[in-house]
């Protein structure tokens, strides 16, 4: 979701099936997230201009945000085109659902 004064839009959506942490899918759950996150990254700099742009708000209700923002930073650091994910531009914000609806709740957050 791209925001600009007074409107938000959804750019992009990146749906992938991920396996189940338990059981015989286990074994492929990180080259999943991997591509998952690669994909995430790949569309995030597709469609946002990090030169007007002022931060990038990571959120959701699991572990997964911190999980994302670390293969920003590891890509950051092999320098595969991804240094426009610089650690000072990358938030981290809780929300309690991962719909529309939690939208609201991350942006008026105190934190």
């Amino acid at each position: 979701v791209c925001f600009s004064p007074g409107m938000s839009m959804r750019c992009a959506r990146v749906e992938m099936r991920i396996p189940k942490k338990y059981g015989a899918a286990a074994a492929g759950i990180d080259k999943a997230r991997g591509k998952f996150f690669a994909r995430c990254a790949a569309s995030i700099e597709q469609h946002v201009d990090f030169a007007t742009v002022q931060c990038l708000v990571l959120a959701g209700p699991g572990f997964t945000k911190e999980e994302f923002r670390k293969y920003l930073s590891l890509e950051s650091a092999r320098g595969n085109g991804q240094s426009a994910f610089s650690e000072g531009k990358v938030v981290i914000a809780h929300a309690s659902s991962t719909y529309g609806s939690a939208l609201q709740e991350v942006l008026t957050a105190t934190e």
